[in-house]
């Protein structure tokens, strides 16, 4: 009975706690209360008395029990001293608090079911005696619910401090931004809509709408990140700086000065919405916080401190440590790095956490963010080739790419429809080659896109793709290239890729590359390798001949003679190879020449290729070849693995397919380690998000690139359960208005919206939201300047006049002028001098209206 009481108890103490049935559920538990407390004192009175009576018992030793265990036996009782056939009392059992075990990050369960009995020495009562047992049920129904355990401490004071921010509300914007309207803004299949629950008339109803911007909210999101909401600092404009405690170079020099100025310039600015006069919104005015003691007596923040453990590296590599650990607090305002490209990251971050209220200041949260990168290769593919892409639109880029710590440029230089690398070595091959000859890329230009790129910590790997795609190769070096045929009969202009059948072929590869390695100083270089036209190898007789020759170690008469001996002696027959074995041959003769030359190099050389060399053929690798998979999923990515390669994944980041409505989401979605489906993360590098150029050049490049290469980059960067997209759409909104705040053309990203930013707009600088500034091509025109200074000009000019004139000199003049033969010259000196005052005045009317 007093079993099925409690049960009901506890259903009736869940159940009955609905926000309509609080009030009711308060008078029942009451009742229950007072019933089971008058059960349970009586009960623990019998208790106490059984407790008593057997406090004897206990007393004797060892020996005395055993007795009267014996006598018990004889008298027909069982051993717990009861009559025979009769059931003995169940233990009591108490809930006790386990202890959390140290430094762990996960919580046990909280309670452990102990046996009353077992729990000696130990205080059963509410006071120091030792008073009945304390009833479980009884605390729960009287709220006295034990409180959670807390948290292990840890030996890393900055560590505890972010676990006691991170405690605090998280939110996607401050809750005083927020209403409790049930209008939405959410993702559906496949766009973002206004939705209403309203059943079927709801969905019909549905708008499309952008999400509402966060505000300062980073991109990509850190690994660890908090920050509070209810502690604001205000930056100080004027005498905001960055202190380097330690180790300096220009790189982290010239951030800091770069950054300052995103930060005090280009500030995202907290939204209005016309969303927040809707009825039943959820959105506030942005402006009602800052008349808030929050913002109104908010500290000012006039210095954060970059500390970097170890000096400087010229250039970032592969392997370069990119975390570091950002703190904004009272007593702490510094990033802190190993290197000095956590320090840029980090930089970022913070600019990031910047944002400009409606009161026209600069305020950052509270914000402790403990970072590093998920994958060491975060890239963007460009290709010059298709359609040349001029330097200040590559500059533009590589802003991009900071902005989204992406840090390696992939540039697809050459391909079949042009060859723009301006070759020193050989000049003709970018003279015959380029679409025109002034669209080229010198020394000089690739020497200022990597001194760009360095700066930001980015780097640069050019590819050369080869033996394919090599069209263009053959406008200046047309020996280099192979002539196909159909069946016997040769194909006029028709040619293949490089013809892997003549030395002279390696020869001139050794000298090309010998040149593109002095200008690129990373390690790695992507060798291309994919879609090879084999076929033309295979009609051309010739090719294949002296193919087998080379493969078979038929390098020259000279230096083979002793083995052309030994075959001729033992009727040795050359086995011919087809095209696969060729492509093998050139592939790996190719890499091992170029392997020679960067002898000269301390790094050495390393090579990428396209998964068409590194799968289909049996290539030896030379100093751990990266396969780049832009074909497949998770099956070639183990095939890859498998075979000893370190893999990089591109297949479903290829930017130049668009489709109609927002198709960041797919991208966002992709993870290139597939989890759970077998792929050895460890292998991963990372990947690249591709923009390939055929239907893209110079004017919707950045549009096809931006924001759409950021969901890539947060997939790359951030923790693999970083995935949701309600979550992440209204940062992204963020980002995209950030990267047009500092003056880059990107593109929509979730649907309609709006942003506040600098740029160029029909033909005029957007400068102010709602003012046009008139653009001139001889500069600015400072309206209130302008207009003094003429102004004082007239005054002068009138002045002068009224001396003239007041003197009688005008009249002395004219009968001079009247009796002399050159009068006609005077008069037309007059004129232009009028003509040119009629002309300048009409200037400045036309330059103020």
């Amino acid at each position: 009975m007093r079993l099925t009481v409690i049960v009901v108890s506890l259903i009736a103490s869940q159940v009955l706690t609905t926000d309509a049935l609080r009030p009711r559920a308060r008078v029942i538990r009451k009742d229950i209360v007072s019933n089971l407390r008058q059960h349970h004192n009586s009960s623990a009175t019998a208790s106490n008395n059984l407790q008593s009576g057997s406090g004897k018992v206990q007393a004797h030793g060892e020996d005395q029990l055993g007795v009267l265990r014996g006598k018990a036996l004889q008298n027909g009782t069982g051993k717990s001293g009861l009559p025979a056939g009769t059931r003995p009392k169940k233990k009591k059992y108490k809930m006790k608090k386990m202890k959390q075990r140290p430094g762990t990050d996960t919580k046990p369960s909280q309670y452990l079911v102990t046996p009353v009995d077992s729990m000696k020495g130990q205080n059963r009562g509410g006071g120091s005696g030792g008073g009945r047992p304390r009833n479980p049920v009884m605390d729960f129904l009287e709220n006295k619910r034990p409180k959670p355990i807390a948290e292990a401490k840890s030996k890393d004071s900055l560590t505890n401090d972010f676990n006691e921010m991170k405690r605090l509300p998280q939110n996607d914007h401050p809750a005083s931004d927020q209403k409790n309207g049930d209008m939405r803004v959410k993702w559906d299949r496949d766009m973002f809509f206004i939705r209403w629950a309203y059943g079927s008339l709801g969905d019909q109803l549905a708008i499309r709408r952008a999400p509402h911007a966060s505000i300062g909210a980073p991109w990509p999101l850190p690994r660890r990140y908090a920050r509070n909401e209810k502690k604001v600092f205000k930056v100080d404009e004027g005498s905001f700086k960055f202190v380097i405690k330690n180790h300096s170079c220009d790189t982290i020099e010239l951030a800091i000065e770069r950054f300052r100025n995103h930060i005090v310039e280009d500030a995202v600015e907290d939204l209005y919405d016309n969303l927040q006069n809707a009825e039943n919104t959820n959105i506030n005015d942005p402006q009602i916080k800052y008349e808030s003691d929050v913002y109104k007596q908010a500290p000012e923040l006039k210095e954060v401190e970059i500390i970097i453990n170890r000096p400087c590296v010229k250039y970032p590599s592969l392997d370069m440590d990119e975390s570091y650990r950002l703190v904004i607090k009272d007593s702490s305002k510094r990033i802190v790095a190993n290197e000095v490209w956590g320090a840029l990251r980090g930089l970022e971050t913070f600019s990031q956490l910047v944002w400009r209220g409606t009161d026209r200041k600069l305020y950052v949260m509270e914000t402790i963010a403990l970072d590093k990168p998920r994958f060491p290769h975060r890239g963007v593919l460009i290709d010059t080739a298709r359609h040349f892409i001029f330097k200040d639109v590559i500059y533009d880029v590589l802003r991009g790419m900071e902005q989204n710590k992406l840090n390696v440029f992939h540039w697809h230089m050459t391909d079949d429809q042009s060859f723009p690398f301006q070759s020193e070595t050989f000049p003709e091959m970018s003279a015959k080659g380029a679409y025109h000859p002034s669209y080229t890329y010198t020394h000089e230009d690739i020497a200022d896109i990597v001194e760009f790129a360095r700066l930001r910590g980015i780097r640069v790997i050019p590819e050369f793709d080869v033996p394919g795609h090599t069209y263009a190769w053959g406008h200046g070096r047309p020996e280099l290239v192979t002539k196909c045929y159909n069946d016997e009969d040769p194909t006029y202009g028709m040619v293949g890729p490089i013809d892997p059948s003549k030395d002279a072929t390696y020869a001139f590869l050794k000298e090309l590359f010998r040149e593109i390695l002095d200008l690129f100083p990373d390690q790695y270089i992507h060798a291309g390798g994919d879609e090879v036209p084999s076929d033309c190898w295979k009609a051309n007789d010739e090719v294949m001949k002296s193919g087998t020759k080379l493969v078979n170690g038929e390098k020259g008469l000279l230096e083979n003679l002793e083995k052309k001996i030994k075959n001729t002696v033992t009727k040795f027959r050359e086995q011919s190879v087809d095209a696969i074995r060729l492509w093998e041959y050139f592939q790996n003769r190719f890499m091992q020449d170029v392997k020679q030359v960067s002898r000269s190099r301390v790094q050495g050389v390393k090579f990428i290729l396209w998964q068409e060399a590194s799968t289909k053929t049996g290539i030896k690798m030379v100093n751990d070849t990266v396969a780049q998979i832009w074909l497949g999923d998770a099956l070639l990515m183990r095939e890859a693995i498998q075979r000893g390669y370190r893999v990089l994944y591109s297949a479903c980041w290829y930017l130049d397919m668009v489709s109609f409505g927002p198709d960041w989401y797919k991208y966002y979605s992709c993870d290139p380690a597939f989890p759970g489906q077998g792929v050895d993360e460890t292998r991963v590098l990372g990947g690249e998000a591709c923009l390939w150029s055929e239907y893209v050049d110079n004017e919707n490049l950045m549009a096809r690139l931006w924001p759409r290469a950021s969901a890539a980059a947060e997939r790359l960067w951030s923790a693999r359960d970083v995935k949701d997209l309600d979550e992440a759409a209204p940062r992204l909104q963020e980002q995209r208005c950030r990267m047009l705040s500092r003056g880059l053309s990107v593109d929509t990203i979730s649907g309609p919206d709006y942003c506040l930013r600098k740029g160029r707009v029909g033909g005029h600088d957007w400068t102010v939201p709602g003012v046009f500034s008139v653009r001139r091509p001889y500069g600015s025109v400072d309206m209130f300047k302008d207009s003094m200074l003429v102004i004082v000009q007239v005054i002068v000019v009138m002045l002068l006049l009224f001396a003239i004139f007041k003197s009688h000199l005008p009249f002395r003049v004219f009968e001079t002028v009247r009796h002399t033969r050159h009068s006609t010259i005077f008069l037309s000196f007059l004129g232009l001098i009028g003509i040119s005052m009629l002309i300048y005045s009409g200037l400045w009317a036309w330059s103020i209206s």
